[in-house]
């Protein structure tokens, strides 16, 4: 951590610009640290550092208009004590192996800066190999593409944001927020950084990507049997059907059903059928104002104790409290 020339500590975030980097989070983060940094000098602690942000690009096509930025590879010697790679709007039209930007966020890294990412920004730490063999998010919409490009990598997609010390990952599109409130509470206090969701009207407690995600039926696998039966599942998903019945509609033995539907979907076709429940009961629970009761009993459940238990293990949330972050506000009962 440097020092100003009046001897008080900087803690410098780096943001890094390149192709297709969402201007919302690269300003956004350059709001956050503006902030931040007023409040610091408001609480006049002796013991926080001066807070600066600074921005680095890929190349010369990947500046901001606006921003004042140098080349990444000049990041050495400035040494920021954290750099952030922001989302961008097109994961998998980045190369994320480039030597411009694998060797560069190599070089920082060994030089002691915690290495940060949102969202799509994994892939960019990923790809410099800096979460081979360690835990780490992305948004959950891109976890499928995210473990075939990296499997050295142990994802955790339910988690909204995973910190390992030296690098931290952070899932949603706008969970750069929840990253930065991290990094600046590393060097503030608690008490700062809740006075920064208030301020800018952000939940800053623990939240998870498992309240968010969809369950959207994957039918590009390719296996014509296993897209008929989930054609077939989709219309009957609230009623009670057998193995047997599904084998029946693809056509295929009871035992073939079930190697050709996980290697397809990664999952049973029971756990299919839940899946497709949970789904629906998301829907009724933003959606409608029948009971949780009569939703349970909608979906094709009649216990509903075995029907909750599913849901919150699924979602991280009753389903009560679903409804209380999901449901419109403007609904009335």
């Amino acid at each position: 951590m440097a020092q100003t020339q009046s001897g008080i500590k900087r803690y410098e975030v780096g943001v890094l610009l390149y192709p297709t980097s969402m201007q919302s989070a690269v300003f956004g983060l350059k709001d956050l640290l503006s902030v931040a940094e007023e409040y610091r000098r408001q609480a006049a602690s002796p013991h926080w550092p001066e807070l600066r942000v600074s921005f680095w690009r890929t190349g010369e096509d990947a500046g901001q208009p606006g921003l004042s930025s140098r080349p990444l590879h000049e990041a050495l010697q400035a040494a920021p004590d954290v750099l952030i790679v922001p989302p961008c709007f097109d994961a998998l039209a980045v190369d994320w192996r480039q030597p411009a930007l694998t060797t560069g966020l190599q070089a920082l890294h060994e030089h002691g800066a915690i290495m940060a990412s949102a969202c799509a920004g994994s892939f960019a730490l990923a790809g410099a190999g800096l979460l081979d063999g360690r835990k780490a998010t992305t948004h959950w919409r891109l976890a499928k593409d995210f473990q075939a490009m990296f499997p050295l990598v142990e994802l955790v997609e339910d988690e909204l944001l995973v910190d390992q010390g030296d690098v931290v990952t952070a899932g949603g599109v706008s969970a750069w927020m929840d990253l930065g409130l991290r990094m600046i509470q590393r060097v503030t206090s608690a008490s700062l950084t809740m006075n920064l969701g208030k301020f800018f009207l952000v939940d800053t407690g623990p939240r998870r990507q498992q309240y968010y995600q969809l369950f959207a039926p994957d039918f590009s696998h390719g296996d014509s049997a296993v897209r008929k039966l989930q054609l077939w599942l989709q219309e009957r998903m609230a009623q009670d059907v057998s193995l047997e019945e599904m084998a029946a509609v693809a056509r295929v033995g009871e035992r073939t059903l079930q190697r050709r539907f996980r290697k397809a979907l990664g999952m049973t076709p029971l756990q299919y059928v839940q899946q497709l429940r949970i789904q629906r009961a998301r829907e009724l629970l933003e959606t409608s104002m029948a009971t949780v009761e009569r939703i349970i009993w909608d979906v094709g459940y009649e216990d509903p104790s075995s029907f909750r238990k599913l849901f919150k293990l699924a979602t991280g949330l009753t389903m009560t409290e679903y409804r209380a972050r999901f449901q419109p506000t403007c609904m009335s009962w």
